[in-house]
């Protein structure tokens, strides 16, 4: 069980390793500025403006949608991959 947490905290590691090497390579590269203004969300298809007289309102549902699928991919992938090296450690466990 230890050893099992252990890798999958080695292998969190080295993403988060390479995320933020790829961050910074990023950043060097220009690429990172302005992100917020070159993002489209709250610009997509099928996000909802409404300009009246004195108010305004904002309805971004697309942009939440997006948004919402990528985090339920980062929440999920963190349990595949553990499953998966559950899986791996047993199958090398069962060799003779």
């Amino acid at each position: 069980m230890i050893g099992t947490t252990g890798k999958v905290l080695f292998f969190v590691g080295l993403v988060l390793a390479a995320v933020g090497l790829l961050l910074l390579l990023a950043d060097r590269r220009c690429l990172l500025r302005n992100m917020p203004e070159r993002l489209p969300l709250g610009r997509l298809p099928g996000d909802v403006r409404f300009r009246g007289d004195g108010f305004s309102v904002y309805f971004s549902w697309v942009s939440c949608l997006v948004v919402s699928v990528a985090a339920s991919l980062i929440a999920w992938l963190p349990g595949r991959l553990a499953g998966w090296l559950s899986r791996r450690r047993r199958f090398a466990d069962a060799r003779p």
